[in-house]
């Protein structure tokens, strides 16, 4: 028959809570304007929704302490022409019952577990406090995952509330039989017909012959969860028949394409136009290794890699990541930025230390052969000249790597939740002659905290600074910050902020102090590939070492000083579409406090680059 709405939903019996408290326990809404039928079917009445919404109501009222609610009544009637329904509930709330005590039992040879199980059940149900049974529901099951986290597979654990109507109060009594400890015997995956078995063992962390630990066994489960190429990972404890003390571990895998081989092509407002092409494996030949081969070109640099990583290049975690790669970069004025050319040969050679879980420790090793080109006196600025006199191209650089990155995130792609931490520190080393020493310490982190409705504020920053040392007395000006577009501060023309180059129509020359913090609101969405959120940024970037040679209007470089008065800040709109060629990133946004010579732009985009 035709789909009826609910006209109304009344509750009568309630005197501890007002019945707009109740309906927000219910799933079942009724019609409204504002309720959008094809967003929501909340207000079509259904029988078994209608008696899951009552179990809610009865649920809620236990965990208030109500434990002898009754639902005495419910009535539905339906209107004359079957479009709509009227719900009435009826129900008795009865006395609120507090917390008399708690204790556990069954642990008499358990001394150390008494101890700790008591201490726990005493922190949760203190006397006097309302009795909830959510409260008794969550002690059992960390009862229960404490005893499985220490080699008891399968505990048991039962809960029984002692009524006393007459005193109102409830004494809780947990019966506990914590079963022989397991041991893992064996430990097999299903369903990777690709990945080696032994790829896959790498990220678990339950070892066979061990104790059984729902900690690793589910640390493991997380850690192969978060692998670009398995999805739907779970995992089953199977009892070993006739062993009680072992189990026996089978990791269910789902193996996805992670494999990339695409054309990009694109333009962004912060590099010009954008166009390459690159293969990357994250599997590559079912071993978990990675590899990439890529060639990405814009309007002033052309990239050329290779990269082979091998996440354990040793059986303890440590990986091994080698990239070979050449530069060809030609600033460009139409992007506001100095004109010189340089060329870029070389490698670098990284290892990755686990310290735990969440937390890793890079540190490598890099080789750079640099040359510069067609540096024009006319048109270069004074830093610029003054460095390349001092120092003299080409260059043999040599720089140590050393990189502290700690992350949380729920997921690599849109994360709703969680911590993201990166601390680098890249360190030039005067080998030769003509090796220039400078080092660059860059801070990076974004914390994504869930509030409500499915909103995600999003508070971020980045702080970079740079210098030289021994006989190099600033920061090389080909490894300077830039700042403002899409990816720093929108509202500003990309790389356009910070001290100007007066020979070439204001072109910005970065610095080597640089301040970016910012809050992204992440709006609600409809669609998981589109991301959208409202943006406030704010920060600048600084010459520490300025190099004055006359006033602007004489040919010196424009610089401000490190003071919050000069510090550039922007709100407005920023959308994200992960479409299938690649993440378009659009920003409507207003600068707030831009001074006369800032370069503006309400809308900067990109378009096929990486975000």
């Amino acid at each position: 028959g035709p789909i009826a709405r609910i006209r109304l939903i009344a509750i009568h019996g309630n005197h501890v809570f007002s019945q707009k408290q109740l309906l927000k326990v219910f799933t079942s809404k009724r019609t409204a304007w504002w309720r959008l039928g094809f967003l929501s079917h909340s207000d079509r009445y259904s029988r078994v929704q209608l008696a899951k919404d009552i179990e809610q109501l009865r649920t809620f009222y236990y965990n208030h302490g109500y434990l002898r609610f009754q639902v005495v009544d419910q009535n539905v009637v339906v209107s004359p022409d079957n479009k709509t329904v009227s719900i009435f509930i009826t129900i008795s709330e009865g006395p609120q019952y507090r917390v008399k005590g708690v204790e556990a039992q069954g642990l008499s040879g358990y001394p150390v577990e008494s101890v700790d199980v008591n201490a726990y059940l005493h922190r949760l149900f203190k006397p006097g406090a309302v009795f909830s049974k959510q409260t008794m529901v969550s002690a059992s099951e960390g009862i229960r995952r404490y005893f499985a986290g220490r080699g008891h597979a399968f505990p048991v654990i039962s809960s029984s509330p002692e009524i006393d109507d007459l005193t109102h109060q409830v004494y809780l009594v947990f019966t506990i039989s914590p079963g022989p400890i397991s041991y893992v015997r064996q430990i097999s995956f299903t369903g990777n017909t690709r990945t080696e078995d032994r790829a896959l063992r790498n990220y678990v962390s339950q070892m066979e012959a061990s104790p059984y630990s729902i900690v690793d066994v589910e640390q493991s489960k997380a850690r192969l969860a978060y692998l670009p190429y398995l999805q739907d990972v779970g995992v089953d404890t199977n009892p070993v028949p006739d062993k009680p003390d072992q189990v026996d571990l089978l990791y269910h895998v789902k193996e996805v394409n992670a494999g990339k081989a695409s054309i990009q092509g694109g333009y962004s407002t912060s590099d010009g136009f954008i166009y390459g092409a690159s293969l990357s494996e994250p599997n590559l030949f079912g071993t978990g290794n990675y590899g990439s081969l890529g060639f990405n070109a814009s309007q002033y640099q052309k990239t050329y890699s290779l990269t082979y990583s091998e996440p354990y290049f040793t059986p303890n975690g440590i990986s091994q990541t080698v990239t070979i790669f050449s530069n060809i970069t030609t600033p460009s004025t139409s992007l506001n930025q100095a004109s010189y050319t340089m060329d870029g040969y070389g490698g670098t050679l990284t290892y990755g230390v686990p310290v735990s879980l969440n937390n890793r420790i890079n540190v490598g090793f890099g080789y750079t052969y640099l040359v510069l080109h067609d540096v024009n006196g006319d048109e270069t600025a004074p830093t610029v000249q003054t460095f390349v006199q001092e120092h003299p191209a080409p260059y043999n650089q040599f720089k140590g790597i050393l990189s502290w990155s700690y992350s949380t995130l729920d997921r690599a792609l849109a994360p709703t939740s969680g911590f993201d931490n990166f601390l680098g520190l890249d360190v030039g080393i005067p080998v030769l002659s003509d090796s220039l020493s400078y080092y660059k310490i860059d801070e990076n982190m974004k914390y994504y905290y869930p509030l409500w409705y499915g909103f995600i504020v999003e508070p971020n920053a980045s702080v970079g600074f740079g210098n030289g040392y021994g006989n190099v007395d600033q920061l090389p000006f080909f490894l300077n910050y830039y700042a403002g577009g899409i990816e720093t501060i929108p509202g500003f023309e990309p790389n356009s902020l910070g001290p100007k180059n007066p020979f070439q129509a204001n072109a910005a020359l970065g610095g080597n102090f640089r301040v970016i913090m910012g809050t992204n609101l992440i709006l609600p969405s409809f669609y998981n590939k589109v991301r959208t959120a409202w943006t406030f940024d704010a920060g600048n970037l600084w010459d520490t070492n300025r190099v004055d040679q006359g006033l602007p209007s004489e040919g010196g470089v424009q610089y401000e000083s490190i003071s919050l008065k000069n510090v550039r800040m922007s709100t407005g709109l920023l959308a994200i579409w992960y479409s299938p060629m690649g993440p378009l990133e659009i920003s409507f946004a207003k600068t707030i406090n831009a001074k006369s010579s800032d370069l503006k732009r309400f809308v900067t985009f990109s378009f096929g680059a990486s975000i």
